[in-house]
């Protein structure tokens, strides 16, 4: 503590870092160090007010908070924006406090203060400040309501969610819950089993039917995105307990090559099964068919390859490849100017280059490691991928004349003048270094020249030298 009351009252001190330090301080409940600052004399409290009261509400320590009130940062409560202390506040306790304080400094909050305070508790899961809330001002407007609900929806709390209901059945409050169908929606992709449970059940217990399909059957899609197996499956058992006619290869197989792209294996292989046999679901309970489009698992030239391959999903691909296999289905591995290879390259995944390369050898494709101007050797060499840019210079530096270097994350291509390409370079007599950076360009010459002459080829004219 004392070599930081001696930093903190060194003369030569950045006044912008001792702010920071003081914020910090806020942030992470350091009293002492708040009190110690502010006691230096040097620091702005008015100016630094406004985020050091919100990041110690944040923190829940409320003795920082009682001192910082202390101090009569009142023009700071008036006008607060859009990190307010009231949206920040972590307990009731503070909550509490904050409100307290402003009705003895007779300061007036207005509703949009304490709306927005109400939607963030409920955002937050704190149905106790919520209840104060309304004890203490009354009802809320509708569009609280309405923003509350997708709040405490796309958060996945349950509690609060049940509160809004309370308070609807109460009150003035109207509700559409297929209005868009944005709270169901937004439910899904929260991964809350609690909150998407209790708005089948309310839909059902009302008479309500929920629309699954609405925005491009954004519920499922995004569901098979995020890999919520266990929504996928509620939602179509909801489809056939509703009898509503749902295309699970809607949007040329969106939620199918979404799946595959983000490595989520159980969804996949889910949506392929339930789809494999006369593309249709049977009903337990009527043995009626429910007709649904097949998948196919080469929409939008090979997405669900590519894209596993390039997030290193390596469990997807090699059951896309497998299935591909057994069903005789073909999967050109080099479309999009072989897409795959350059962006499995990109993002590092040493398993999905190899696959690519062992894959289209074996079916026939040949991948071309120069596309888009050897896309693959800049990014694995900006990415800094070693092992790709092993495996990538083991192809490259084969052929006279032409070189490949890279250092620090930067790449250098040597390439003779008649080999052009859409990037910085740097001109000499009988060649170009396509580079972004010239750092290390030298490094690149004399490995050049090592590397022509270790191959016994004929070197270019260094007129450089």
């Amino acid at each position: 503590m004392e070599q930081i009351q001696r930093y903190c009252e060194e003369e030569s001190i950045d006044p912008e870092e001792l702010e920071s330090v003081f914020q910090y301080a806020c942030a992470c409940s350091r009293f002492d160090i708040v009190e110690l600052i502010i006691g230096t004399g040097k620091i702005d409290i008015q100016r630094n007010g406004r985020f050091a009261l919100g990041m110690a509400c944040n923190s829940g320590e409320i003795e920082t908070v009682k001192f910082l009130l202390f101090l009569d940062i009142k023009g700071v409560l008036e006008k607060y924006g859009g990190d307010n202390p009231f949206v920040l506040a972590a307990s009731l306790d503070i909550t509490k406090l904050l409100f307290n304080y402003c009705k003895e400094h007779e300061i007036n909050l207005g509703p949009e203060i304490t709306n927005r305070a109400f939607r963030w508790a409920c955002i937050n899961g704190r149905r106790n400040t919520m209840h104060f809330l309304i004890d203490k001002f009354g009802e809320i407007d509708q569009k609280t309501w309405d923003e509350s609900l997708i709040g405490a929806c796309s958060s996945g709390k349950i509690e609060p969610l049940k509160f809004l209901f309370e308070l609807a059945a109460n009150s003035n409050i109207k509700f559409d819950l297929n209005k868009n169908n944005f709270p169901f929606r937004v439910a899904c992709t929260s991964d809350s089993r609690e909150v998407v449970l209790f708005l089948i059940e309310f839909a059902d217990e009302n008479g309500i039917e929920i629309d699954v399909t609405a925005e491009g059957n954004y519920a499922f899609t995004f569901a098979c995105w995020n890999g919520n197996t266990w929504i996928v499956k509620v939602l179509i058992d909801y489809i056939k307990k509703h009898n509503i006619d749902f295309d699970l290869a809607y949007g040329n197989c969106h939620a199918f090559r979404g799946a595959c792209a983000n490595g989520h294996l159980d969804v996949v292989q889910f949506l392929l099964f339930s789809t494999s046999n006369d593309s249709s679901f049977e009903n337990e309970e009527n043995d009626e068919s429910f007709e649904v489009g097949k998948i196919d698992i080469c929409a939008e030239d090979n997405y669900a390859l590519r894209w596993s391959c390039a997030n290193g999903s390596w469990h997807v691909t090699q059951f896309l490849a497998e299935f591909a296999k057994k069903n005789g289905i073909e999967m050109d591995i080099t479309v999009k100017q072989n897409h795959a290879f350059r962006w499995s390259c990109r993002t590092g995944y040493i398993e999905s280059v190899e696959f690519v390369l062992d894959y289209a050898a074996k079916h026939g494709y040949k991948i071309n490691i120069h596309d888009k101007d050897d896309y693959a050797f800049r990014y694995a060499s900006t990415e800094r991928h070693e092992a790709i840019l092993d495996l990538l210079l083991s192809m490259l530096n084969t052929k006279r004349h032409k070189f490949y270097f890279h250092k620090d994350g930067q790449f250098y291509i040597v390439k003779p003048l008649d080999c052009e390409m859409n990037l910085a370079f740097t001109e000499f007599d009988d060649f170009r270094v396509y580079h972004q950076e010239k750092d290390y360009l030298d490094d690149c010459l004399d490995a050049f020249k090592w590397y022509i002459q270790r191959s016994r080829l004929k070197a270019p004219i260094f007129t450089y030298l």
